[in-house]
């Protein structure tokens, strides 16, 4: 001290912000959709990310295809991972595993089918060209044909479109997973001449 003079005191101040962050990312938006099928190799794996706290650490993003992580191939951002997959036909599984910068882990895993096959279709009745009656019994067979042990299938009831003379008549046929069956109602039969029944046949691909 001079005198009565006061030394005065000089310092630094230091301040830090603490976010506790204990919830785990939210992953939406999911594609292809869980357990639906795709008529292509080709395809686009995708899934949306979110989290309301620290946010998505993108670079700790998984994406794994049958259990194998498609490394470099996917793109990573801190709302989505994508990956553009060529896949053979079959059944395939899918896992994405999100991590918040606070270290929250989350992770989705779904199912979808890559059907590449078509399916079969054809008329086994009436059994020849000509026809005596003006009631006759129509009958179409189809199938999905199993590649490497899958098969999306047939659903009849949304697969199945057929026509008579270009009118379409599918609600009249009686169908099953195999066949569908159809007889000219007595209101309105054949009358002499051409006539012609055509069918479309999708599987659960839209193959």
């Amino acid at each position: 001290y001079q005198g009565n003079a006061r030394a005065e005191l000089r310092g630094t101040s230091a301040a830090v912000t603490v976010v506790r962050d204990i919830t785990p990312p939210t992953i939406y938006g999911l594609t292809p959709a869980p357990d639906s099928f795709v008529p292509r190799a080709d395809v686009e794996i995708r899934a949306d990310l979110a989290d309301t706290g620290s946010g998505i650490e993108a670079g700790a993003t998984l994406l794994l295809v049958d259990g194998v992580e498609v490394g470099a191939g996917a793109v990573r951002t801190s709302d989505r991972v994508s990956f553009a997959a060529h896949l053979a036909e079959g059944g395939r599984r899918l896992r994405v595993e999100a991590q918040d910068r606070a270290g929250n882990r989350a992770a989705q895993e779904w199912g979808f089918g890559v059907d590449l096959t078509d399916p079969e279709a054809s008329f086994t009745s009436p059994s020849g060209a000509f026809s005596t009656t003006n009631r006759p019994l129509v009958r179409l067979e189809y199938r999905d044909p199993t590649s490497n042990g899958f098969s999306s299938g047939i659903d009849p009831a949304t697969g199945v479109t057929l026509s008579e003379d270009g009118m379409d008549v599918t609600a009249e046929f009686v169908r099953s997973a195999t066949s569908a069956v159809f007889q000219p109602p007595l209101a309105r039969p054949l009358s002499e001449g051409h006539h012609e029944y055509r069918a479309m046949v999708n599987d659960r691909s839209l193959r």
